[in-house]
């Protein structure tokens, strides 16, 4: 991880370049006993976190990049860690130090590729989350609150409202059979809410009715891996009842060239990575089905590593305050993801409840 120039926001910040400058020079230089904060962020999860095709800029007054930013990453949630992070820069007396130097930014889509390679036989979809306190510190990308995670790990409040939807090739006929050889009836990326919960309350709202009676049981009987149609015998394995795609980049693609029917997720992502795909003409469902909370996830661990559980602790105290009034980083990190986009209802009653009247 390269040592960072000085950076400043812009005029939506909180503090002026002078002092960013001022305070970074005062920053001590890290040694053996400084810890290392392992930020976990996506290439392939847009528009929340993904790899940007702009060359990283580094730490500067003109782009306002922090150190996420300056390795090339953006989205919602990049913004908002990524500006956490700058505002720890700032070294205060009565909190723990923290040196550019000492934040290292990690590609979870990599890390998870290569613990599918460590175990390529395993019956399991590998779930990123479980990297958390081993290969990183605090993961930055749209992973939902659930009550399993929640007694597992650290949570910050939730940071955006979203919901599980599906989209469909522009003027496509709803298929009258569930099992293909050489086409998947439903994709999605693996080891996701999509994948589990998503798809049964999409079946259970009256949709896909052609096919309920499939779909509902391979839920029931073994999920998504279930062998209610025969094995895949076409496109690398993407024929059949389900396809889980290691990414949304792969799951896009499918879908756009007609091997996939239904393309399942998060409506956010999944519709800005259809979009990505050249000549892709598709259509959404009537609405999401359902409602889910975005949040940052770490694995706080005070006895074995106190200075980084230090660390850990003051990235949540900062972010809480930057959320909680009207002047939150969540409009600022909305505006930057999405410009001038109305939010829907739901979304814009969400901003509301976390951060009062804007």
């Amino acid at each position: 991880m390269r040592h960072f120039a000085c950076a400043a926001l812009c005029a939506l910040a909180w503090f002026t370049a002078p002092l960013w400058a001022e305070e970074q020079q005062k920053s001590p230089g890290t040694d053996a006993e400084a810890p290392t904060l392992r930020i976990g962020v996506r290439s392939h999860a847009r528009p929340f976190s993904y790899k940007s095709t702009r060359a990283p800029q580094g730490l500067s007054i003109s782009t306002g990049a922090g150190p996420i930013r300056a390795e090339g990453y953006d989205g919602y949630l990049v913004y908002v860690c990524d500006e956490v992070l700058k505002q720890m820069l700032i070294n205060q007396s009565d909190a723990p130090p923290l040196d550019a130097s000492q934040i290292q930014v990690e590609d979870m889509d990599a890390l998870v590729a290569a613990e599918r390679a460590r175990y390529p036989d395993a019956q399991f979809e590998f779930d990123r989350l479980d990297l958390l306190g081993g290969k990183i510190d605090i993961l930055c990308d749209p992973a939902t609150i659930n009550a399993e995670r929640v007694k597992r790990f650290a949570v910050s409040p939730p940071l955006f409202i979203a919901g599980i939807g599906y989209l469909t090739l522009k003027d496509a006929v709803p298929p009258r059979s569930a099992c293909r050889a050489d086409h998947a009836l439903i994709g999605f990326v693996g080891a996701t809410n999509a994948a589990s919960s998503g798809i049964r309350t999409i079946v259970n709202a009256g949709e896909w009715r052609n096919v309920k009676d499939s779909v509902t049981a391979a839920l029931r009987d073994t999920g998504p891996g279930s062998g209610v149609c025969p094995p895949p015998a076409g496109i690398d394995g993407a024929g059949g009842l389900f396809y889980a795609g290691h990414d949304h980049d792969e799951v896009a693609k499918r879908f756009c060239r007609g091997e996939v029917t239904y393309y399942v997720g998060d409506l956010e992502i999944i519709t800005e990575h259809a979009r990505s795909v050249p000549g892709c003409e598709f259509t959404s469902g009537a609405r999401s089905f359902t409602t889910d909370r975005y949040a940052i996830f770490s694995k706080i661990d005070y006895n074995a590593d106190t200075p980084k559980a230090q660390l850990i602790s003051r990235f949540y105290e900062v972010l809480n305050r930057e959320i909680a009034t009207s002047a939150s980083l969540l409009d600022r990190a909305f505006i930057a993801t999405f410009g001038e986009t109305l939010k829907s209802q739901k979304l814009e009653l969400f901003f509301w409840a976390m951060r009062g009247p804007p």
